[in-house]
């Protein structure tokens, strides 16, 4: 049995060949990942539009239906994604730069949270994303405190709808 699998794979590699992972047509590799990311003020638009999303179906509250808690997966998924971006459009600032590392500390707490909110949305646990919507928030208020408007463009988190970085006071005791 082992001796066919092994011919299957001989087969496989002679009929499909290999390619070399260093040119692809016959071109160098360098000229093929010529790729540019995107700046820094187009990848925080699409960040603040996703958490837009996530706020639209958080703030119907407890009154959130499958649908809408999908809507906060998805978002909070493509925000994931996104913070990874801005990470990689983010190398236009110096590494010596301390407000480089602000903004990579921030992007690796605004993943952890992303996730946060995308496991709560899955498991449809409503109660629990008002509070993460608030953490969302005041990461996002973080990062852009590091970068300047120039490289924001006119977006900004705080003119979003629902911006609330403030946790509310806990309930008083009952004692």
């Amino acid at each position: 049995m082992r001796w066919m699998v092994g011919a299957l794979v001989v087969a496989a590699l002679a009929l499909g060949g290999c390619s070399d992972s260093g040119t692809t047509g016959g071109e160098p590799a360098a000229a093929v990942s010529t790729v540019q990311p995107r700046s820094v003020a187009v990848v925080w638009a699409d960040i603040l539009g996703q958490r837009d999303q996530i706020y639209s179906a958080v703030s119907k509250g407890t009154d959130m239906w499958h649908e809408d808690c999908a809507q906060v997966s998805a978002a909070a998924a493509a925000m994931d994604a996104l913070a990874v971006e801005l990470g990689k459009s983010i190398v236009v600032i110096p590494s010596s730069d301390p407000r480089r590392g602000g903004v990579e500390l921030l992007l690796g707490y605004l993943q952890t949270t992303t996730s946060s909110l995308r496991s709560a949305a899955i498991e449809e646990h409503v109660g629990s994303l008002p509070a993460m919507m608030i953490g969302l928030d005041a990461l996002l208020q973080g990062i852009e405190s590091h970068l300047t408007r120039e490289e924001l463009g006119a977006e900004s988190v705080v003119k979003r709808p629902g911006f609330n970085p403030v946790r509310p006071p806990p309930p008083p005791s009952p004692i």
